[in-house]
């Protein structure tokens, strides 16, 4: 119980070289220092070897990615975690669209729905877990992939705009008709 009420600076996370604050730190500056990367699973050699020894781990998927990687392989490994995200977002705007003329489209928006939760929740712990090699975030984002490639919405659905045009009638032009417009119709202008 006193860990729990115990709320004061000795946090290992924060302070000295064993948290993840420092290895976070580490990782970054070995980033910087060759943005081209160091190799796959070599920050627990390259931290051992430059601190105390004792091989650690890099404690987020970021840092890992990004020392291990380099810059191009941080950034890629980024962009497809947007891109799948983004891509299973609009794709669920579009199951709903087409909710009630579609058989198939409430399970879509379903399986979307599902699959941005997954992504979601690990990508946010692998910021604070070594898992950047771990089979079930490629898992994630595969299943990702070929729910988005054996999609059984047409792709017609796709390049028309997400939100619907309001139908041309004298009310919906006053409803959207400019300010000045409106201001000068009551100075009887």
């Amino acid at each position: 119980m006193g860990r729990f009420t115990n709320f004061s600076a000795d946090d290992y996370n924060i302070e000295g070289n064993a948290g993840r604050w420092y290895f976070w730190k580490q990782g970054m500056v070995w980033m910087l220092k060759r943005p081209w990367g160091w190799g796959i699973s070599s920050f627990p050699l390259y931290f051992g070897e430059m601190n105390d020894g004792r091989e650690r781990a890099a404690h987020s998927i970021w840092v890992q990615h990004g020392m291990e990687l380099g810059v191009a392989g941080l950034v890629t490994f980024a962009t497809l975690c947007a891109f799948m995200i983004r891509t299973l977002y609009r794709h669920r705007q579009v199951a709903i669209r087409l909710g009630g003329q579609l058989a198939g489209a409430r399970e879509e928006e379903a399986l979307a729905s599902h699959l941005i939760a997954c992504l979601a929740a690990l990508l946010v712990a692998g910021t604070f877990l070594s898992i950047a090699y771990s089979p079930i975030l490629y898992m994630a984002i595969g299943v990702a992939a070929a729910a988005l490639l054996g999609s059984p919405l047409p792709e017609s659905a796709f390049s028309r705009t997400d939100e619907p045009a309001l139908p041309d009638s004298p009310v919906n032009r006053r409803r959207v008709a400019p300010q000045w417009t409106r201001q000068s119709q009551v100075l009887g202008k």
